[in-house]
Order: C-alpha cells, then sequence, then structure tokens
C-alpha cells in the first residue's frame, strides 16, 4: 500500500500531465497567460511534493496501535497513566500535544523510554506540512517564545 506522501505525488504528476497532453492536444482553452500560469502551480506542487520530508504519523496514531496491540481501551490506558480518559482520548487523537509529564506516563505504562514519545512529538510537529511552518515562521514570536521572558 503506497503512502500518503506517494499518493500526492503521484497525483500531483498525474496533474501535471493532464495540464500538458490539453496543451499539446489543443483541448485547452486557457489563455496562454492562463495556461502558463496553472503549468507553473501544477510544477510547484509536484517539486514540494518529491521533496518534502516524508510524513510522519502522529504519536496518537502509534499509541492506538499500542493500545490495540495489548487489548486496551484508551479508558484502560487513561487509568494507567493516572489521567482523565478526554485527555488521553485528545492525544490520540491529536487535539493535545504531548509534554515531558504525558511522556513519562507513556513511558511507564508502555515500558518505554519516555524521550521515545517525546523525539515523536517533535518529528512529527517538524515535519508538517510546509504551509503550516511557513505560518509560523512568518508570524510574530509572543514572549512566552523567547527564552528570556520572565
Amino acid at each position: 500500500m503506497q503512502n500518503k506522501k506517494s499518493m500526492r505525488l503521484h497525483a500531483a504528476e498525474l496533474n501535471l500531465l493532464k495540464i500538458y497532453e490539453a496543451d499539446r492536444s489543443g483541448t485547452d482553452n486557457r489563455s496562454g497567460h492562463e495556461f502558463l500560469k496553472a503549468y507553473r502551480k501544477a510544477v510547484e506542487n509536484w517539486a514540494i511534493l518529491a521533496t518534502a520530508p516524508p510524513l510522519i504519523e502522529p504519536p496518537g496514531e502509534i499509541i492506538r496501535e499500542e493500545i490495540k496491540a495489548r487489548g486496551w481501551t484508551q479508558t484502560d490506558l487513561a487509568e494507567i497513566m493516572g489521567r482523565p480518559a478526554a485527555a488521553v482520548n485528545e492525544i490520540i487523537n491529536g487535539k493535545r500535544k504531548i509534554t515531558a509529564r504525558t511522556a513519562a506516563q507513556l513511558g511507564a505504562a508502555f515500558d518505554t523510554d519516555p524521550k521515545f514519545w517525546l523525539n515523536l512529538e517533535s518529528s512529527y510537529q517538524l515535519n508538517r506540512p510546509i504551509s503550516w511552518r511557513k505560518q509560523a515562521i512568518s508570524r510574530p514570536s509572543s514572549s512566552e517564545d523567547t527564552p528570556d521572558a520572565k
């Protein structure tokens, strides 16, 4: 089964080929400027996907697989971790990040190193879609993002 990145890359390649074939066969009714604009956009999309880092699974997916393999429910994991079931559900569904405290609890529950869970969260956050990274870089940082904030 293809991963999400290769499926998106294949779709971008098909779109690029469709634009090229429509132009070549004369069935593309766009003006030269509009065609060039569409073609450039398709090339850009393909290039971004072709050079993007691999898509990393959200940590919640790994947790979901672990509890399934152990025959647990989310409620079971919540009880083991000493956390509310709603909090565990939010982590699994990607609505809450894995903090150091959560990583320590997951490590104890699954008998793994807490660093594994923190690294998984960090890798996921750093490899989110490019549009998110551009937005994060372009927005001004808040005072709590700076190390000197008190």
